[in-house]
């Protein structure tokens, strides 16, 4: 009986020791679980978002005819000269004018990059720029806007004299018919579907997006926001010095007009573009063309 008794004794200490270690790789195993999927539910919820705000830029540019500048005090809305012109070229996202999240799915601010002409009053009214996407208000520019009269099709040329709208019509172009109908001259909308990029007439300092290997996939875009991801790094606000950061991270924090779009993963920017093609589709959408 002694003999049985320390045989059971012996098998109960050992099952105990089992159960131990199992406990403790179990314990060890849950933080893991807990993270990986808190980063998924994180990304998840930044996929979602990234489609919520092109529809939510989408929605005010069709509602009130331009896109707002960036925020440079952060008050959620946009910063904007008494000219019209933008007050920067990047800064923050406007979030209170599009009706949006303050912050991305971690927290951490939005950066909003706009073309860089918008600061310019030569510029952003100017009926063939692509910066007209953000005038709010002023008289519109018909600088290299021109209608055949055979046709009754404007164009913008790439001169601004008359001619034949680079070969294109059979008479001379004229260089005075307005932009839009007469309800909705010298107010937003100030851009026409004839603003570039047009066929071979491209985007001038447009903003470029990369795919990873930085390789250009759209060299036309006019704006672009940025959420710095799940680590966190590559903020505006930090000046892009982080040793850390990989390299598409710094290629999107050096404050030049490249940047780049990457599949989802922890060390990753969130990007989104817009285009002169969207904001024609909103311009059709408005039923506000001539």
């Amino acid at each position: 009986m002694k003999y049985r008794f320390g045989l059971q004794k012996g098998l109960g200490l050992l099952d105990l020791s089992i159960a131990m270690v199992i406990i403790s790789l179990i314990f060890m195993a849950v933080p893991n679980v807990w993270t990986q999927t808190t980063q998924a539910k994180g990304r998840i919820s930044q996929d979602l978002l990234m489609l919520q705000l092109e529809e939510s830029m989408h929605l005010f540019l069709r509602i009130n005819g331009f896109l707002p500048c960036p925020d440079t005090n952060g008050d959620g809305h946009e910063s904007r000269n008494t000219n019209g012109t933008c007050k920067e070229r990047e800064g923050g996202l406007p979030y209170a004018d599009f009706g949006f999240v303050e912050t991305d799915a971690w927290g951490n601010p939005w950066y909003y990059r706009v073309h860089q002409r918008t600061e310019s009053s030569t510029y952003i009214n100017r009926v063939c720029e692509p910066t007209s996407v953000f005038a709010s208000s002023g008289s519109e520019d018909l600088t290299d806007f021109w209608l055949c009269p055979e046709t009754e099709t404007f164009y913008c040329k790439s001169a601004s004299s008359a001619s034949n709208c680079d070969s294109v019509c059979n008479e001379t172009c004229v260089n005075i018919v307005p932009a839009h109908p007469s309800d909705f001259q010298n107010r937003p909308p100030y851009y026409h579907l004839s603003t570039r990029p047009v066929g071979t007439l491209k985007v001038s300092y447009g903003i470029e997006i990369q795919d990873a290997n930085f390789q250009p996939i759209e060299e036309g875009a006019i704006a672009t926001v940025i959420s710095w991801g799940e680590n966190g790094l590559g903020s505006y606000a930090l000046t892009c010095s982080q040793s850390d950061l990989t390299t598409a991270e710094q290629e999107n924090c050096d404050g030049d007009t490249d940047f780049v779009f990457d599949e989802p993963s922890r060390n990753k920017d969130y990007v989104l573009w817009f285009d002169m093609n969207q904001a024609k589709y909103a311009l059709i959408q408005s039923s506000r063309l001539q």
